[in-house]
């Protein structure tokens, strides 16, 4: 984090504040493809909720999150307030929320009981590959469209 003087606990509450926002709505949005995933199903089918829906968000939000990352880390200008506070809210507010990793291992578990052991092994190794490779992608892609010397 950039060194910012925490003059009567505004910066503090500030960046708290944009954290706590942004992690309502990755909630929220987590949430709301889970749903979708499940309209989209046609049926009551908890695999499809369970697995298809977090592994799409924890892609798309390891792809965002690599995006941010990279703007943040390869930025070369001085770090504002604002721009802090920013980063704050998509990295650690709506990308953490969106991808929460408690959520994953809970549907890890939940697969294996319901399921076969076999359907949890294959989806963490994709969550985990293909989480990955978004990450990559995402701070690629930004290096790509600023031009941005490798880190």
């Amino acid at each position: 984090m950039a060194n910012f003087s925490m003059r009567s606990g505004f910066i503090f509450w500030r960046f708290t504040l944009a954290v706590a926002i942004g992690g309502a709505l990755g909630a929220v949005l987590r949430e709301a493809s889970g749903q979708l995933f499940l309209l989209a199903s046609r049926e009551e089918n908890q695999f499809v909720y369970f697995t298809f829906a977090t592994l799409t968000v924890n892609i798309l939000g390891s792809f965002g999150l690599g995006l941010v990352v990279a703007k943040r880390g390869l930025t070369e200008e001085r770090l504002s307030i604002k721009m802090e506070t920013g980063f704050l809210f998509l990295s650690a507010g709506v990308f953490s929320a969106l991808t929460s990793f408690s959520a994953f291992t809970y549907q890890i578990m939940n697969v294996w009981v319901e399921f076969q052991a076999i359907y949890s092994l294959v989806y963490i190794a994709g969550s985990i590959i293909f989480g990955l490779l978004a990450v990559g992608c995402g701070f690629w892609f930004y290096r790509w469209r600023t031009g941005s010397p490798t880190a």
